[in-house]
């Protein structure tokens, strides 16, 4: 996993801060259903953001340029996975062994 998926912060609103891909973490992170998603929250590391700031945003990871989809469905396929879909994207299966 790279630098830029191993970290999230919950985001504080501070104009250095904008764009921060740490903050987009933390946004995909909740578009996951819970049970995937706390398995996934727990292998990251929260930033603190204050502590952040106070040395120089050096957790701080350019946001990807595609803004993050709305619209996002998740359904059961006859395999029991959960599959995830993305209005303009791929659908993305979600196994347990996956994660």
């Amino acid at each position: 996993m790279d630098k830029s998926k191993t970290y999230f912060c919950l985001g504080n609103g501070e104009r250095g801060c904008d764009g921060c891909g740490q903050e987009h973490n933390w946004q995909e992170l909740n578009n996951l259903p819970d049970e995937y998603r706390k398995r996934v929250q727990e292998e990251m590391q929260r930033v603190d953001d204050t502590e952040c700031i106070l040395r120089g945003r050096p957790w701080f990871v350019a946001a990807p340029k595609k803004p993050i989809p709305t619209g996002i469905s998740a359904f059961r396929n006859k395999s029991g996975d959960l599959v995830s879909t993305y209005p303009d994207g791929p659908a993305l299966i979600l196994t347990p062994n996956a994660l």
